[in-house]
């Protein structure tokens, strides 16, 4: 058998990979550019010390981070499943990536996907039809990273027999203007009064300010200094006609800072 392992360094610098408890016959070569290959054939009697789990660590020098795979050896004709490669890809947090993740079985069994430690806000998608599964994850400003996120391909066989592999995603930081609730133009009697929650919120974790613009005579817009603000006005009869792009604004504390924007009409007619 043999698998490549893969590691990265946000700070660009290109790891240096090790193995530590390989089994008897077993070879770990560091490729010299952030990868490093495994290497066995097991030999008759191996299946007696099965499972066997083998660490790999990846250090730049400073720092060091280690991942273990477990490795059964089984006198049974069903082979296990292997997967093809899993590229490296970079997401900013707050934006999302997917993609397709195959995996074959010899035997041509189908296949059952998981993952012992799927980040939050990451999901393994079966669709209908498909023999790939689908990974998705929108990841937030918490997880700025590198992630080696470990996935396992299991089939039907008798016993059934997995396979393993890694996805590795590196998450950027980046600003993302805020999320803000919807409002949309309204139309009431003078008189009325109108009392509209109008909040923001923000993927990157941080609490939007709220402010307005060009609101109508004796309205008021406040904000609880949590995301949330109100926008209240009690009408009269001097406030009939349209009073149009009333305005509310949800600022981060990004660097730069990044602004979105609600902007409605409220029309005030004749009682």
């Amino acid at each position: 058998m043999q698998f490549t392992v893969n590691a990265s360094d946000p700070d660009g610098t290109v790891p240096t990979l090790s193995a530590q408890s390989l089994p008897s016959g077993a070879s770990f070569a560091d490729n010299g550019n952030g990868t490093g290959t495994f290497t066995w054939t097991p030999s008759s009697g191996a299946e007696v010390g099965s499972p066997y789990t083998v660490s790999f660590t990846a250090g730049d020098g400073s720092l060091t981070d280690a991942k273990s795979s477990v490795i059964t050896v089984t006198t049974s004709t069903n082979l296990p499943p292997a997967f093809q490669t899993i590229w490296w890809r970079e997401v900013t947090a707050g934006n999302g990536v997917g993609f397709f993740i195959t995996a074959t079985d010899p035997e041509g069994s189908a296949l059952l996907y998981s993952s012992p430690s799927l980040p939050e806000g990451a999901r393994l998608i079966q669709y209908p039809g498909y023999s790939s599964i689908y990974f998705e994850w929108f990841p937030t400003a918490a997880q700025v990273g590198s992630h080696q996120i470990p996935i396992v391909a299991t089939d039907a066989g008798s016993p059934p027999m997995s396979g393993s592999s890694i996805i590795p995603i590196s998450v950027l930081g980046g600003n993302v203007a805020p999320k803000m609730d919807g409002v949309w133009d309204t139309t009431v009697v003078a008189g009325a009064f109108v009392n509209l929650r109008i909040g923001a919120w923000d993927t990157d974790g941080d609490i939007p300010t709220l402010t307005a613009q060009n609101l109508p005579p004796g309205a008021t817009y406040t904000s609880d200094n949590y995301g949330t603000g109100f926008f209240t006005w009690q009408t009269n009869t001097s406030h009939i006609g349209l009073h149009s792009d009333i305005t509310i604004i949800a600022t981060d504390h990004g660097n730069p800072p990044l602004s979105s924007q609600r902007v409605f009409d409220i029309t005030v007619l004749s009682p």
